[in-house]
């Protein structure tokens, strides 16, 4: 259980960690003046959604302790809900990652490129819209998953 823990810490970092890489990458790429404003924008949603999610997740239960023991229900438990905490962290995830891909859509179309590079960038965007699409339903399974979980280890 303490793994899962851990692991939740790092699956906030490394997924804020990645999108910012991106729009970074989008900042260098893309010199429109007002896209350069939503991509900082985007950028900070991710760091303040990072720096309240982390904490809220380190700190959802006292003593912290508690956030893998209290199945067994020793200790009188004192938690946040989770599910709240779950539906939220997917809000943003999800809102955060819609942005990442639609960001960029205006100015790809700019691009003065051959059609075979355009052929190439094709489905590497497609990749990304993809993987958006496939967040939205297991970001909700999973969520839904733990609420079942919870409720009978809980």
């Amino acid at each position: 259980m303490q793994i899962c823990y851990l692991d939740e810490l790092f699956y906030l970092l490394a997924m804020s960690l990645t999108k910012t890489s991106i729009l970074l990458f989008y900042l260098r790429v893309f010199p429109n003046h007002n896209l350069g404003r939503w991509i900082k924008l985007t950028i900070a949603v991710t760091i303040v959604y990072t720096l309240a999610f982390i904490p809220a997740t380190t700190l959802q239960c006292f003593p912290i302790k508690l956030a893998w023991t209290r199945w067994d229900k020793t200790q009188q438990e004192n938690c946040t809900n989770l599910h709240v905490v779950g539906w939220a962290s997917t809000g943003f995830h999800i809102f955060t990652n819609i942005l990442v891909i639609l960001l960029p859509l205006k100015e790809l179309d700019k691009f003065a490129m051959s059609r075979m590079k355009r052929a190439g960038v094709i489905p590497i965007y497609s990749m990304g819209c993809l993987y958006v699409l496939h967040s939205l339903p297991n970001s909700i399974t999973n969520t839904a998953l733990v609420r079942q979980l919870s409720a009978v280890y809980v």
